[in-house]
């Protein structure tokens, strides 16, 4: 027995017209929960198709994002080391003092603007924390090098100078006794000259001080080169482990470090 589509009324299974409302049993409707149901599939199906193409679009912006993420520390951390590079470089060089005032004047300005990339990059959570920490130090330890070497040989340009003043007025002081001595042998009043000179032997002595002064300062200056460049050399080692890690070659990006690590 089977249930009219139309009437509900109990029929046979073969019927075809229905005996109660004499309806055609072979084009009874589609029942609510058929089309419910395929609806429902229907919609399920769409929703599966939409939600596996947003994801896969969100999958690869992100890859893409990924990517170009790590193209951009990739660049930074190699501008960084080839600045550093130069510095390790100018540590191993015999240099005049023009040339560290100018070498110097160049590359702290440099080290700052790469500082604020470092910075920023510091900032994103997405970054090497690790080694982004490095290559700020790094900086900050170059920036503090070459900071040195540029007073050292400014102190170093001013200190002959004043070694040549000190030469000068003495010279001065001498040739002042010396006209001293000769106006008294002939009777002449030379006290004036003889104050001259004292005074010129004094001016002498304070501009020693000074230059003394200054040496011990650039003594000072040399040793803190001395242990800001072992400073750096080990920062060097420590990160050139996470170049690698970004396919950066340490032997070249340091190269001048390395050669000098095996002297």
């Amino acid at each position: 027995m089977k249930k009219c589509s139309y009437c509900a009324e109990e029929v046979q299974e073969e019927a075809t017209i229905c005996r109660f409302c004499s309806r055609n049993l072979k084009n009874s409707p589609v029942s609510t929960s058929s089309v419910i149901l395929t609806v429902l599939l229907l919609c399920f199906f769409v929703a599966a198709f939409v939600g596996y193409s947003f994801l896969s679009k969100q999958s690869y912006q992100s890859a893409q994002f990924q990517s170009e993420r790590l193209v951009s520390q990739r660049e930074l951390a190699t501008s960084v080391c080839l600045e550093i590079n130069r510095l390790v470089n100018f540590a191993f060089q015999t240099r005049t003092l023009g040339e560290t005032q100018e070498i110097m004047a160049e590359l702290i300005p440099q080290y700052n603007e790469l500082k604020k990339k470092v910075i920023l990059e510091v900032a994103r959570p997405d970054n090497n924390q690790i080694l982004m920490n490095q290559l700020m130090s790094l900086l900050d330890e170059a920036i503090y090098i070459s900071d040195i070497y540029l007073r050292h040989a400014n102190y170093v340009i001013e200190n002959e100078e004043v070694e040549q003043m000190i030469g000068d007025i003495r010279q001065r002081a001498q040739k002042t006794r010396e006209l001293a001595k000769a106006g008294q042998h002939a009777g002449l009043e030379v006290q004036s000259y003889w104050s001259e000179a004292t005074r010129l032997d004094q001016e002498a002595n304070k501009a020693l001080g000074l230059y003394r002064a200054k040496e011990n300062m650039i003594s000072e200056m040399r040793k803190k080169l001395e242990e800001a460049v072992v400073r750096l050399a080990d920062k060097i080692r420590e990160v050139k482990p996470h170049l690698a890690r970004l396919d950066i070659d340490p032997l070249v990006v340091f190269s001048s470090a390395q050669r000098t690590s095996k002297t």
